[in-house]
């Protein structure tokens, strides 16, 4: 389904219309009429770049058992989910924060939960607050190596996402939708991290002369819940 932003005439827009998908390229934003020509590659390139210890069928599986056992909460529970939602909000494919519902709220902090702790939250947890933007550096952004610092090392009970961008015109800045993640660090994880295999399954080598944001934030193994994220970025050399 796609998501469209009305402005003047129209400001932004992604997700999918009749086979048709709405993107962004390097001259803006953009309509692909044919993807199925690199839905290989794609795939690919995207399993490549996860390090996470789930596979495809287990992730699957896991989210039809969350969305199956939403009919065995309680009513009382119920209420109390969509008393909880606006502690819980999530964003669309713009980027905009959007409050989900009872329902939604259930599956988005359940799925996260149930990964991690192999058991179901029957009513919704207490909000964690005051935990800082993760601090890393870059160590080295070119053509053939991307390195971080990570300092100080991810704290207990959450895990780091690590996301990117393609090589931009260093004039050009990044929205929400360029980023894509490209690798995950467990809490105490800290110190140099080397992210090339990761960065290039995703997007190929960096062009010298361009530039290259990296962005990381923590999500809670308890709530699901993602903090602000820490952006940085770089001149490929």
């Amino acid at each position: 389904m796609a998501v469209i932003q009305f402005g003047a005439i129209v400001t932004n827009a992604k997700g999918k219309i009749g086979g048709h998908y709405l993107s962004n390229s390097l001259g803006g934003a953009c309509i692909i009429s044919n993807p199925k020509v690199n839905k290989g590659a794609y795939a690919k390139g995207s399993a490549a770049a996860s390090t996470s210890t789930y596979n495809r069928s287990q992730v699957s599986s896991t989210l039809l058992l969350v969305v199956r056992s939403w009919k065995n909460v309680s009513a009382a529970n119920k209420l109390a989910w969509q008393a909880a939602a606006p502690n819980f909000p999530t964003v669309n494919k713009l980027g905009q924060p959007v409050k989900p519902s009872a329902y939604h709220c259930y599956v988005h902090v359940n799925y996260g939960y149930y990964l991690n702790h192999g058991t179901l939250l029957g009513s919704p947890p207490a909000v964690q607050v005051g935990v800082l933007p993760p601090v890393f550096t870059i160590v080295t952004c070119s053509s053939s190596v991307q390195e971080i610092n990570i300092n100080p090392a991810i704290p207990t009970g959450y895990l780091g996402y690590l996301k990117a961008t393609r090589s931009l015109s260093p004039g050009v800045k990044p929205t929400s939708s360029d980023f894509t993640t490209i690798d995950y660090f467990g809490a105490a994880i800290s110190g140099n991290q080397v992210v090339t295999t990761q960065y290039n399954a995703r997007f190929g080598a960096p062009i010298s002369g361009n530039m290259v944001w990296f962005q990381m934030h923590l999500s809670s193994l308890v709530t699901g819940l993602l903090g602000t994220p820490y952006i940085i970025g770089q001149i490929v050399t």
